[in-house]
């Protein structure tokens, strides 16, 4: 029946024939590896065939191809034991339904059903994590304190690929404690280049993620991550945090994200007396410093920037890169200490220089390199330019409107 060289008519007639065959066996069948694929009639028997490791195969296929009226059926037969899937290693790919309960009683359900789930380890589906992200949004201060512990570890790099995973590993890192934030950083040792390359994976690191410890271990990627879609989120947030150039209203809301039971702490006495939104600021800063500078991060991403100026100039994502690191990182986060680093930089970025033409072509006449060539000319760098078609030397003049006229 599966065999391509096989005729449409001769095919419908060979599968007419399996099913009669098949009437009446259709449990004791649907447990076979061989034939769980081609059976349909299974409703009676589905909460036991989706705790079968070949039959549930067959179930999620009936769940993805079932029309509406059948899809209501399917899910008729799974209510009343949800929790039961859930904690079943295989019944766990199924259906949760949404029940209409006080808010006590859906805790005390939720959380007896979600501990068999953490203690098994069973935290690879989407389902999860949605379920633990709603949970969070409504426990109590223990419950949710609780649940950031059992998830801060190697669990969490099962489930950040996801949207809702990503969350999660964003509030591990916020919430949790000191010894929690090693047990992330030890877990997620080895794997940190493949998380920064995901969608969802990076904005966990993106949010407050990154250490010392695990910047040393981004810094032989640096140029991959510049040129990445994803990776480069990091080190955009790092050099100017918050910046709705790089990520939208989506990706700012998921900064801004937490735990509301874990989130009222009270104040020390140093913040209670510095406003909130100036503390904010300082921290942040604070942070960005060990992070970029005193970790050597931004010494070897401008080393990057000027041996690859050309490729990120002309690169989508790149380009937003090497303009931030050219300009000192907002607030000048890289000077003075990269002063001459940086010079350096300038210098490479120089558009003269005959090593940043890809083949033919001048970084202006680039899409990208050319965009971000405007970038420069309409923010602070406008000046520099000004200043060069206002000298007092004529000489100079003159070169600065050849250059511009041409450029132009």
């Amino acid at each position: 029946m599966r065999r391509r060289n096989i005729a449409k008519e001769d095919r419908s007639k060979l599968i007419t024939e399996a099913l009669q065959k098949m009437k009446g066996k259709i449990p004791e069948i649907a447990g076979s590896h061989v034939s769980s694929r081609v059976l349909q009639e299974l409703q009676p028997h589905l909460l036991t065939l989706s705790c079968n490791a070949y039959a549930v195969h067959l179930v999620k296929k009936m769940l993805d191809t079932a029309s509406r009226k059948q899809l209501a059926g399917v899910i008729s037969s799974l209510c009343g034991h949800v929790a039961l899937l859930l904690r079943h290693m295989v019944g766990s790919v199924d259906v949760i339904s949404k029940l209409g309960l006080q808010k006590s009683s859906v805790m005390r359900h939720m959380s007896s059903v979600i501990q068999p789930i953490l203690e098994k380890g069973i935290v690879d589906h989407s389902m999860i994590h949605r379920v633990l992200v709603e949970y969070l949004s409504i426990a109590d201060q223990s419950s949710a304190a609780d649940i950031i512990q059992q998830l801060s570890g190697p669990l969490l790099v099962r489930m950040i690929h996801t949207q809702d995973g990503s969350k999660i590993g964003m509030f591990c890192v916020k919430h949790g404690s000191a010894k929690e934030r090693k047990k992330i950083i030890k877990g997620m040792k080895g794997h940190i280049s493949k998380i920064m390359h995901d969608q969802c994976g990076c904005m966990a690191f993106v949010s407050d993620l990154v250490t010392r410890l695990l910047s040393r271990e981004l810094q032989a990627t640096l140029k991959e991550l510049a040129l990445d879609k994803s990776g480069r989120r990091l080190l955009l947030q790092l050099l100017h945090p918050n910046c709705s150039r790089y990520l939208n209203s989506n990706g700012l809301a998921f900064l801004n994200l937490s735990v509301p039971s874990l989130s009222a702490k009270k104040l020390s006495p140093v913040k209670a007396i510095i406003p909130k939104r100036t503390f904010t600021q300082l921290r942040v800063r604070r942070r960005r410093r060990e992070l970029l500078v005193k970790s050597g991060l931004a010494e070897n991403l401008v080393d990057v920037c000027i041996k690859d100026a050309a490729e990120l100039l002309t690169s989508n994502f790149g380009r937003e890169v090497i303009f931030e690191v050219a300009m000192g990182g907002s607030d000048g986060i890289l000077h003075p200490t990269l002063d001459e680093k940086l010079n350096k930089l300038h210098e490479a970025i120089n558009l003269k220089n005959p090593k940043h033409r890809r083949k033919s072509m001048h970084v202006l006449e680039n899409f990208h390199s050319g965009n971000l060539c405007q970038l420069w000319a309409q923010g602070h760098s406008s000046k520099v330019v000004c200043a060069f078609w206002e000298s007092s030397d004529s000489e100079v003049r003159k070169m600065a409107k050849e250059e511009l006229v041409d450029d132009s």
